[in-house]
């Protein structure tokens, strides 16, 4: 039962939760999402359909997510305000079930509950769940109806707390490692309960987890196109080991200090190192020193110093007891993510979204650590929260300013394009220039800065008003332009579109097709300056020029 006085410090929180998160309203659509509104925009969004959908991808089975998505989509369109709204919104639900979870754990103490609570609410780590709407939408659902399904298991509802839980994981596959967690906690919370009881539903929630995992494995060998990368397509056994052993590890210390201070503090590790093990500063060599070597180590220190001190101070009370439910939270919630198909291996920084749902048994661990640490000294309790708070603000500002900064650039080409060709032809193709590369590509491949393929940003920002037939997106449910460096033209009924950044590409394409110059569109982008210029008429008239020369 929450009071009215533990009302106002949770609203208090909400308040400095708000402040730090509503720049984000101004920020726009990064990545994955574009593909989903490609999908809504153009393909048929019948029940039939949507189920259809959560079969054809193999390494993931979410429904209710993609309903969910569709539904907002629906609603919202593309006005990014709104989703970053709900986000947010969404975020403070979790932020007070953190409270309530915490101050059960805790035994009703709501000062270490308030701690736990502000700790998460600003935690820098995990704010991708928060700063990527539509996408991490089904994060935020996920780890609300997995919060709520143990808060039924302390309650002892066991029956509700197994159907939250399967409808968590139907949204998102992070709550997996709650098979074990949820029997941890009936043994751990229910101290005037019987044995035997406890064993039955210990043995309910694992045999619901092996009915699960037999349906998933079952859908994963069901036969079907290979579009869809599982982990074993895209890391091999080796990797896949070495990351289930080694995320539990990292998301510790990930959640703990920001990711990118701690790449900071590794490159500085780095520098001080002889040459000749490191390679030289800037070169490819030292920047793979540093994520492989140096970060780990730095990492590693900081969980053996955190459980070293945890072993100095550890009593037989309920702050040690605390700082294992932590521990184990960010352990079991983890493996997961090893299991993440189509990322790089191995991988020095977990997504931050995926650190997201860890982080609240990371703010239990500090918060547990603290207790113990300061028992007789409130005030260097209050410091040190206060310290890691202030920490996180100061990163979690930095990336949202950086997510804006980007955002605005996006929207701005966007909102010009549209603006000057309000209709398209019936086919049309979109031809760029960029003088600059991005997002890790090669310095002579020049794209626009997108995190996308910019043909299914224009495919996409263009869809609402043109109506596009379903055709240009497969029975795979993807868009013909799908890789950040790809081309291509196609055709389905009498509307064509198509995307190029090479000259002699588009020329042949517009040769091969029979099409007008005049259904070519094309920009220049300024990477200095930020201005997108209008070259349309100078490359209708080039491959005007060349195609009378024909």
């Amino acid at each position: 039962m929450i009071k009215k006085a533990e009302l106002r410090y949770i609203l208090l929180i909400f308040l400095f939760t708000l402040v730090v998160y509503l720049p984000s309203l101004n920020g726009f659509f990064q990545n994955d999402e574009w593909a989903a509104f490609a999908r809504f925009f153009v393909d048929d969004q019948s029940l039939s359909k949507i189920v259809k959908r959560a079969f054809v991808d193999r390494g993931h089975f979410v429904p209710l997510y993609e309903i969910s998505y569709r539904l907002l989509i629906k609603a919202f369109g593309l006005q990014y305000a709104y989703y970053a709204a709900v986000s947010i919104a969404l975020h403070l639900v979790v932020v007070f079930l953190v409270f309530v979870f915490s101050k059960k754990i805790f035994k009703g103490n709501t000062f270490l509950s308030y701690a736990v609570t502000i700790l998460f609410a600003v935690n820098a780590a995990g704010h991708q769940a928060t700063t990527w709407p539509l996408i991490d939408i089904n994060t935020h659902v996920a780890v609300i109806f997995g919060l709520l399904s143990i808060l039924a298991v302390l309650e002892r509802y066991t029956a509700l707390s197994l159907l939250l839980f399967i409808i968590s994981l139907l949204f998102k596959e992070i709550t997996l490692g709650f098979f074990v967690l949820l029997p941890i906690f009936v043994f751990t919370s229910r101290l005037s309960e019987d044995l035997r009881r406890k064993i039955t539903t210990s043995l309910l929630f694992f045999s619901a987890g092996v009915l699960y995992l037999a349906f998933r494995l079952i859908n994963y060998l069901s036969p079907r196109d290979g579009v869809y990368a599982i982990v074993t397509t895209s890391s091999s056994k080796y990797d896949i080991l070495k990351n289930l052993f080694g995320f539990p590890i990292k998301a510790i210390y990930e959640t703990i200090f920001p990711p990118r201070l701690l790449l900071i503090i590794s490159h500085r590790v780095s520098v001080l190192l002889p040459e000749s093990l490191t390679g030289s500063v800037g070169t490819t060599a030292f920047d793979i020193f540093n994520e492989r070597i140096s970060l780990p180590f730095v990492g590693v220190l900081i969980v053996s110093v955190l459980l070293l001190v945890f072993i100095k101070n550890k009593k037989k009370n309920l702050s040690s007891t605390v700082f294992l439910v932590g521990l184990s939270f960010v352990v079991l919630n983890s493996f997961v993510y090893a299991l993440s198909p189509e990322r790089p291996d191995p991988i020095p920084v977990i997504d931050s979204r995926n650190l997201y749902f860890p982080a609240i048994g990371s703010s239990l661990m500090l918060v547990a650590l603290f207790s113990l640490v300061f028992s007789k000294n409130k005030k260097m309790l209050i410091l040190f929260v206060a310290a890691f708070v202030s920490l996180n603000v100061f990163w979690l500002h930095r990336e949202i300013s950086f997510l804006v900064s980007v955002a605005q650039v996006r929207k701005t080409i966007l909102t010009q394009i549209k603006e000057e060709n309000q209709r398209l032809p019936d086919k049309v193709i979109f031809y760029s220039e960029s003088d600059k590369s991005y997002y890790g590509m090669p310095e002579a491949e020049h794209i626009m800065p997108f995190q996308t393929n910019f043909g299914l940003n224009l495919f996409t920002w263009y869809a609402p008003t043109e109506n596009f037939p379903s055709g240009f997106i497969d029975d795979n449910y993807k868009f013909f332009l799908t890789s950040l460096t790809e081309e291509g033209y196609f055709e389905n009924e009498s509307r064509g579109f198509g995307y190029f950044r090479n000259f002699v590409s588009l020329e042949q394409t517009v040769w091969d097709n029979h099409l007008s110059v005049d259904s070519v569109i094309a920009y220049r982008f300024d990477s200095r300056t930020g201005l997108l210029e209008n070259i349309s008429e100078e490359i209708r008239q080039k491959l005007g020029d060349l195609t009378n020369s024909y």
